[in-house]
């Protein structure tokens, strides 16, 4: 496979992975569960998904 080809092919997938991430809602004790994990120990739309819940709810945090 060319490299330009393998490029576009992970970028769908990425894209893909985006949409997709941003289109579920975590469940109460899945959101828990994430919260207290490590963060070297999540997935990146995982973190992503922490990261802007923390910056947003800041309640959440001191919980």
């Amino acid at each position: 496979m060319g490299v330009v080809s393998e490029w576009a092919r992970r970028r769908r997938l990425a894209e893909k992975a985006n949409q997709s991430a941003l289109a579920r809602t975590p469940s109460a004790r899945s959101f828990a569960r994430l919260m207290t994990l490590a963060r070297d120990d999540l997935s990146k739309s995982d973190a992503v998904l922490i990261a802007a819940i923390e910056s947003n709810v800041p309640d959440i945090v001191t919980a």
